[in-house]
């Protein structure tokens, strides 16, 4: 508790802040966050030991970790770029004995590589540092320093230009993308090529530019290539919800991460218009991505297929969606609506998904036999062939949004189909009505919430709240969300909405066509096709970003960040970035 308490003063809300006073108030965090760590007992933990070595205290309990962490090393990558920090960051602190048990560790224990691009970003960036501080050793692959030196750089240089090309793959999510940030990090402060070093820091820039135009009030908005049930229903409490905090200094940082001592002892500073784009939410903004699916392996005519997001972005509220293709199923969230909380702890999140699996789906995935590759995937990930699970993605969703409106619809009818349903979640936290002409209104101070489901449904009770079910084959609903600004009261809200709004629904074609009360008019039908006032709708001509902060195309390796009159170019090919007009 005391450790907890102790980081509430470093919070500031500030509409704007100078560069002198973010560095300042930045700088009270990092201070903060050291001594958090550095006074917590003992435990298996490489960064604590760091704190302890870089606050010169408790070093008894420090070396204790030390041992416990060389003696009989365990935990594959998250073993390895820990201890990778601490010998790096501690290097001038550590004794020489312990040294040579970290060099030993380093020398012996065979850490797994992992099968995902986190993994392999921790994996090769400790790698590649290590064989940089320590030229002449034979490491535990069997491989000399240059060796391993050689074969780091390649790989990673591939993510990189695989990234500002296509896209991220692991993209947008609450939990690993800190996996990402964190090698960056120790990429940016100790790699001693010079063009290693600055492609780091311009990957650090684009990763926390597609993390801040999609963030408001400590969470992650808009879908998610990867995320767990936890993280849904607790959006503020989240990796990137702490690391936002501490960069940002917007909300109190009561849960500080490990990780963040990655940042704490480096020389990172924000640039001031990264922090302007995360903390500006004057003007409502849509936003599009491209992004790319996880590694297909059999059963795809492409290795990377292309993923489509949008994103709604209002000062109260965020609603967005993946608007074509898949990422890897297992735990990505297609669509969600998140608000403001008016008190800590509430549940501000609304959404739906189908619950489905596949043993096809994984073996394209995975080189596993595919009668064993769904029991194989529920050994780690639990929820993947349940019924009641509330992530995961399905081909038989197909959705359909425009600004502060979401279409979804859904066939139920093949035979393989396992449960033929779907479910939306409903928070504890929101008003709701059912009114007569089949609409379903919420109400929250920061969101008017109108749900349409097509089809009949039922509700029933969930520990943070309620889940709707429908289940006709053919199926599918309308959402539609409002910043209660907007009007004088709920009661005109719903009224707007009852009679402005048409929904026809041919249930025979599987087609919806809805007029708006501002006059829009969408079509969509089951077969994908959507129209936006008889204009198609084009997901996958998406660039890699195009909103009023971040404009990015396919294939140019180069992001250009625009704030007012500042502006921030990134050149990964170049291995440059570039300011202007900087304020």
């Amino acid at each position: 508790m005391r450790s907890k308490i102790s980081l509430w003063f470093i919070f500031l809300s500030f509409s704007a802040f100078s560069q002198d006073s973010l560095t300042t108030s930045y700088l009270a965090r990092c201070q903060a966050v050291s001594r958090h760590y550095a006074g917590l007992p003992f435990a298996k933990d490489a960064f604590r030991a760091l704190a302890k070595i870089k606050n010169h205290t408790d070093l008894f309990t420090a070396y204790q970790i030390i041992d416990s962490l060389t003696i009989k090393p365990q935990g594959d990558v998250f073993w390895l770029y820990p201890m990778t920090t601490l010998y790096l960051h501690g290097y001038a602190e550590l004794p020489e004995d312990y040294k040579l048990k970290i060099k030993h560790a380093f020398q012996h224990y065979t850490p797994l590589r992992g099968d995902t691009e986190n993994h392999w970003c921790m994996y090769y960036a400790s790698l590649y540092l290590l064989s940089e501080k320590e030229k002449n050793l034979l490491w535990f692959n069997g491989k000399n320093s240059s060796e391993n030196r050689q074969e780091s750089k390649e790989w990673l240089y591939q993510w990189m230009e695989t990234t500002v090309t296509l896209g991220q793959g692991e993209f947008d999510s609450p939990l690993y993308a800190m996996f990402f940030i964190a090698p960056l990090t120790m990429l940016y402060e100790f790699a001693e090529d010079s063009l290693m070093k600055k492609r780091a820091e311009i990957m650090l820039y684009w990763l926390l530019a597609d993390f801040f135009v999609e963030y408001l009030d400590g969470i992650y908005c808009g879908a998610n290539s990867r995320i767990y049930e936890y993280d849904i229903f607790t959006k503020r409490k989240t990796l990137m919800s702490s690391l936002a905090n501490f960069l940002l200094g917007d909300k109190p940082l009561q849960t500080p991460i490990p990780q963040l001592l990655l940042l704490v002892y480096s020389r990172f500073r924000l640039p001031n218009i990264l922090y302007s784009i995360a903390t500006d939410r004057s003007v409502p903004y849509e936003n599009k991505e491209r992004k790319r699916s996880r590694n297909r392996i059999r059963y795809a005519t492409e290795k990377s297929p292309m993923v489509a997001k949008y994103t709604y972005m209002d000062k109260n509220f965020s609603l967005g969606s993946i608007q074509a293709g898949k990422t890897e199923e297992i735990l990505q969230h297609s669509w969600q609506l998140s608000w403001r909380e008016s008190q800590t702890g509430e549940i501000t999140t609304f959404f739906g998904l189908h619950p489905y699996f596949s043993d096809y789906d994984m073996a394209s995935l995975f080189a596993s036999l595919r009668k064993n590759v769904v029991a194989e995937v529920v050994s780690s990930k639990t929820s993947y062939d349940k019924e009641e699970k509330w992530v995961g993605a399905s081909p038989y969703e197909k959705l359909l949004q425009h600004k502060n409106i979401l279409i979804g619809l859904y066939d139920f009818s093949a035979k393989n189909i396992q449960y033929k349903h779907y479910n939306i979640f409903f928070s504890k936290d929101l008003k709701k009505e059912i009114s007569e002409n089949h609409w379903i209104f919420c109400s929250h101070e920061s969101v008017f919430i109108a749900f349409y489901p097509l089809q009949p449904y039922q509700f029933s009770k969930e520990v943070y709240g309620e889940r709707l079910r429908s289940s006709a084959e053919k199926n599918g609903f309308v959402l539609y969300a409002e910043n209660p600004q907007n009007f004088t009261s709920f009661e005109e809200f719903k009224t707007k909405v009852t009679q402005n709004f048409t929904i026809q629904y041919n249930e025979k074609q599987h087609t919806l066509q809805i007029r708006t009360p501002t006059n829009i008019e969408m079509q969509f039908s089951y077969a994908g096709i959507g129209l936006l006032n008889s204009k198609k709708v084009n997901p996958s001509s998406y660039p890699l970003f195009e909103n009023p902060f971040l404009q990015s195309k396919v294939g140019s390796k180069r992001l250009t960040i625009k704030y007012k009159t500042s502006k921030m170019i990134l050149d990964w090919e170049k291995g440059k970035f570039f300011l202007k007009f900087q304020d």
